[in-house]
């Protein structure tokens, strides 16, 4: 029986299947889409709908990941590709 990971949606804190949802990590202080979920260190995640993604704020991300960060704006706009595209 294959083992069911579930995590939580920084926006919403829907608990949902790490494969609903999109894996985001730090990188350098700031913030990378992890595509494969396979980057190393802590990583938040947010539901692959344009209501969690238009409603995500650096707020969000520095509760999770427990520090400052650097919230480039184009970040939502890859999130949203991801979405279309994924």
């Amino acid at each position: 029986m294959k083992k069911i990971f579930i995590r939580t949606c920084v926006v919403c804190g829907e608990k949902k299947d790490k494969s609903e949802l999109m894996r985001l990590t730090l990188m350098d202080n700031r913030v990378v889409i992890d595509f494969k979920g396979r980057m190393g260190g802590r990583g938040s995640y947010v539901c692959k709908n344009f209501e969690c993604i238009s409603k995500l704020e650096e707020k969000h991300l520095e509760r999770s990941f427990k520090k400052k960060i650097v919230f480039d704006i184009d970040l939502k706009k890859q999130l949203q590709m991801g979405v279309t595209n994924g």
